[in-house]
């Protein structure tokens, strides 16, 4: 008896379309639903981009996203305009394993810090004592 297997292969991610998506969608965070981090997207669409500070990150980190991103779906090493063919990693080639968990940990740390923004509250001035001063435009 013989095992059908089914062959599926995703399409390769691109920084242009990447980029695309991060000018037009960033706050919603569509272009890290492109390159299939749904909880990051859910995140940015609910901080609309982690209040900014996600987007700006974004806008020098895409192209390293982007190269996770295959990395993940079985491409291997893309030459710098982003196309590639899928292979088998050899070990000169880069550690993408460990690119990934760095943006883990560091769109981790961008949503905390969010989070802990989104929470401070303006500090009410304390109340001073009633003190006699004169008030601008006034005589006394």
């Amino acid at each position: 008896m013989t095992s059908a297997s089914l062959n599926v292969s995703a399409p390769m991610k691109s920084s242009g379309v990447a980029y695309l998506w991060w000018f037009f969608f960033g706050r919603l965070g569509v272009h890290k639903f492109y390159l299939n981090r749904p909880a990051m997207g859910v995140l940015y669409a609910l901080s609309v981009g982690l209040l900014g500070v996600g987007l700006l990150w974004d806008l020098f980190t895409i192209p390293f996203q982007v190269k996770a991103a295959n990395a993940r779906l079985g491409f291997g090493a893309s030459n710098k305009y982003g196309s590639g063919h899928a292979h088998s990693a050899s070990s000169s080639e880069l550690d993408y394993h460990e690119d990934d968990a760095r943006f883990a940990g560091i769109d981790a740390r961008i949503a905390e810090l969010a989070a802990q923004r989104a929470n401070q509250r303006p500090v009410a001035a304390p109340a001073s004592p009633s003190i006699n001063r004169p008030v601008f435009g006034q005589r006394s």
